[in-house]
């Protein structure tokens, strides 16, 4: 591969037209000038084919689980239209590639390199992701810029005046919960562990450098006036990039980075360099303090992401570093001629690790995100293409891979086998022409702190007795504070992963946003505390930080992603009249195209079964198949050679977070029915009548919706 310019880069692999901003695919010089009319033309009888059905038959009508078909319609309307490609990612030839592969991974060459001619060929994940792919090694790794789905608004248009309301009035007025009690669960679809399950997942995808330079203070003066809990703060700007792009200091790919860390030396820390095993953040008692000595200072956690995190996560981290070693354990058994190779094995068990919280991520933790059945079976179809999804909506078992009786009348001679697998070597990494990086909008919609309740209620005993329990605010439970509390009995993390367990997370709505964030005490990449004069509004920061790095309106996002805008308030609350006040108090009652991305999707009625709000269900179902199509290391590498026969089965057999659980936790799951995800609570928030996380659309909502016409 030669060094290409990146204006002959951009060219390359990107067509631009009137109807069309971005249609990407690889080399374009190949295709005839016929091709590209009738492939412009194909896709715009595609789109009006999905606008037709936006309006008359949403795929949400369809009988169950037909609705995949317009979805997916409109996912490859997406990926051939809402794939803009991030600066910088243009290969830069093989040599300059080897030597900054050596630079990066001075002590541990994750690749097999006989020669520099040669191909270099992947067999682990490199530890900050540079050529993950090869063809564009920057893609992915950390310190690569975001991409994104939308049109960015121009640098001359963030931030002004323009732009009110201020972010203290939005986040006081539509986001906070009002009152100490008040708190708005999940119902009875998602527990606390839930939401700990998509923090520790973002924070092994994405994160934004600080700009540490003097003219990157921002400093927010107006909450007194709002009523905010910090009148005023002080943060930092997002640090600015390549081409106005901003860099990511966590790599993009599903790596594992939040249990191992970012850098090669994070990971070296994580390793006990003894057949292939990690160190433990906590000891067999569960009580003793890990140390980190790659950085002055002492910490709790011994491995891992752990920069703003909290308990829930660090139970997490535990866990899997559990099963990383139990991984490693069953390799060397089965091959103990690798007993001795510890680079090897511990590369292959972080292989696995790294597949089974796709997996678990993707046909698990999303199913109950998103309770519906063609959701479920778009999930597995994901994961094991839509052979299997359908046999298994139909009863077969996910572990076989034995054609159903039922549908053989249907589908005679193994066809759906046909249609397997859609991750495993049988076939090559796909991203769809546009170098892999997740986005600014992916990260945008990823922001789901109402998850967190203000409290957690903890069980001191081990007979479910109401009248024994520790109520711990959420402020005691994050940074250095939570690892404390961890440690604080031998009991302590078991308790607290019954907790999470039991009880429902927060519901995505408005006047949700957990009151322990909106006077919080950031850490440092190490998990240490800053003074607490650096406390920030977090409700506030994440307005601020749409806003400063251009993301569109809600309407102008909605109408990026070919979803239909809303007319008014009424329309965007589903009839909402409290909500559709409020709103039009903050932003005018003629002020729909001013909402913003943050409360637009807080005040969104929910589509029967959802847990979060259609827009940002449309980002995932563009950006959840893309991190699974575009990683060779679920594809073409995706090998025994790689992976081992053992680690290959672990995946194959571990279906659910349950599975893990049981491994090294059997007891947390003597009360929750077999069957039964992990990530449902079992018990009501107490207090609280127990609300529905979803609310049904309603015949009047329904033919609303299919009225409206896209803007």
């Amino acid at each position: 591969m030669t060094d290409l310019p990146t204006q002959q880069y951009a060219q390359q692999y990107t067509v631009k037209s009137i109807h069309y901003s971005h249609l990407q695919y690889t080399n374009i010089q190949h295709y005839s000038m016929t091709y590209l009319w009738n492939l412009k033309h194909a896709m715009g009888l595609a789109t009006a084919i999905h606008s037709m059905l936006q309006n008359v038959m949403p795929w949400y009508t369809w009988p169950e689980p037909f609705g995949i078909i317009p979805l997916a319609l409109h996912r490859a309307i997406l990926e051939r239209q809402n794939l803009f490609p991030a600066p910088g990612m243009e290969a830069p030839g093989l040599a300059a590639y080897m030597a900054n592969l050596k630079e990066q991974q001075a002590q541990t060459n994750p690749f097999d390199t006989t020669t520099e001619e040669e191909e270099p060929v992947l067999q682990a994940r490199p530890d900050n992701g540079y050529g993950t792919d090869v063809e564009h090694p920057p893609a992915g790794a950390r310190g690569s810029p975001f991409a994104r789905n939308c049109p960015a608004l121009s640098m001359a248009t963030r931030l002004k005046d323009d732009l009110d309301p201020p972010v203290q009035e939005v986040a006081q007025k539509l986001l906070a919960r009002r009152t100490a009690s008040e708190f708005y669960p999940a119902g009875m679809q998602l527990n606390v562990l839930a939401a700990a399950w998509i923090q520790a997942m973002v924070h092994d995808w994405v994160g934004h450098f600080d700009d540490s330079t003097e003219d990157g203070k921002v400093q927010l003066e107006e909450g007194h006036a709002f009523g905010c809990p910090l009148g005023s703060f002080e943060f930092r700007k997002t640090l600015v990039g390549k081409d106005g792009a901003y860099d990511s200091f966590r790599t993009h790919w599903w790596d594992a980075s939040w249990l191992y860390g970012q850098s090669h030396a994070a990971v070296q820390h994580s390793r006990s360099f003894q057949s292939g095993k990690v160190r433990l953040s906590l000891d067999d008692e569960n009580a003793k303090v890990g140390t980190r000595n790659y950085e002055t200072g002492t910490v709790y956690n011994t491995t891992g992401d752990n920069m703003n995190s909290w308990l829930g996560v660090s139970l997490l981290q535990e866990l899997f570093l559990k099963e990383h070693n139990a991984v490693a354990q069953a390799i060397v058994q089965n091959h103990p001629e690798w007993a001795d190779d510890d680079e090897r094995v511990f590369g292959m068990a972080r292989l696995v690790v790294s597949a089974v919280l796709a997996k678990i991520h993707t046909i698990d933790w999303t199913v109950e995100l998103l309770k519906t059945r063609t959701l479920q079976v778009g999930m597995r179809t994901n994961w094991y293409g839509l052979g299997k999804a359908l046999k298994a909506d139909h009863g077969a078992n996910l572990t076989t891979t034995n054609a159903d009786r039922r549908w053989s009348f249907f589908f005679p001679n193994g066809i759906l086998d046909s249609f397997e697998k859609k991750t495993g070597n049988e076939t090559k990494a796909d991203n769809k022409g546009v170098p892999f990086s997740l986005t600014e909008e992916f990260t945008a919609v990823y922001r789901l702190h109402p998850l967190l309740p203000d409290q957690l209620i903890v069980h001191l005993d081990d007979n479910n007795n109401t009248n024994n329990t520790l109520t711990v605010p959420m402020s005691e439970l994050f940074g250095e504070k939570g690892e404390r509390a961890l440690r604080a009995h031998p009991k302590r993390p078991l308790q607290y992963w019954d907790s999470i367990l039991r009880y429902p997370c927060g519901s995505l709505q408005l006047h949700n946003f957990p009151h322990s964030l909106r006077n919080v005490t950031p850490t440092d990449e190490l998990g240490r505390s800053l003074p607490a004069h650096k406390n920030i509004d977090l409700a506030a920061i994440d307005l601020y930080r749409d806003r400063e790095r251009g993301i569109l309106r809600f309407n102008d996002f909605r109408r990026s992603l070919k979803l239909p805008a809303y007319k008014d308030w009424m329309d965007l609350t589903g009839g909402d009249e409290t909500y559709a006040d409020e709103l039009a108090d903050v932003y005018g009652e003629e002020g729909i195209e001013r909402c913003e991305l943050q409360v637009g999707r807080f005040a969104e009625k929910k589509l029967p079964g959802f847990a979060l709000s259609e827009t940002s269900f449309v980002v995932f179902l563009l950006m959840a198949t893309r991190r699974l199509e575009a990683d060779p290391f679920l594809h073409e590498y995706y090998t025994e050679e790689n992976y081992s026969a053992t680690g290959l089965e672990w995946i194959e057999s571990t279906n659910n977070l349950r599975d893990v659980l049981a491994r090294h936790y059997p007891a947390l799951l003597q009360d929750i029915p077999e069957g039964q995800s992990v990530f449902t609570p079992r018990t009501p928030w107490p207090g609280q009548e127990v609300a529905a996380a979803t609310t049904a659309v309603t015949p009047e909502t329904r033919k609303l919706r299919r009225r409206r016409r896209p803007s």
